[in-house]
């Protein structure tokens, strides 16, 4: 962390913030600890029109498997999946998800 003004703002107990907005890209998880430190409500900005796995969990949007195909914009599948490509496509959503939380632990 090399800017002075965030060390500042992080050491001082005292400072508060109402609101914290965050986009939701990958990366920006450090809103989270933000909004926590400050104690303040988390507001998730979003303008992308796709669906993502990652990006519904943050927003608390169903992800359902079965009619969304895994990777948002980089669909492997159409949304008329046959039952294979629906296990592959659940496959892959979970170990993605799996991976990614095992990351930030």
């Amino acid at each position: 962390m090399q800017n002075p003004a965030l060390k500042k703002i992080l050491a001082d107990p005292t400072t508060k913030y109402d609101v914290l907005i965050n986009g939701l890209l990958p990366g920006n998880e450090i809103g989270y600890y933000f909004v926590h430190r400050f104690g303040a409500q988390l507001v998730i900005y979003c303008s992308l029109q796709i669906s993502v796995e990652h990006m519904d969990y943050a927003l608390g949007m169903p992800h359902n498997t079965a009619y969304v195909p895994f990777g948002g914009a980089f669909d492997l599948y159409e949304e008329n999946m046959n039952l294979w490509q629906r296990t592959l496509n659940t496959f892959l959503t979970q170990f993605f998800t799996f991976l990614r939380l095992v990351k930030t632990q």
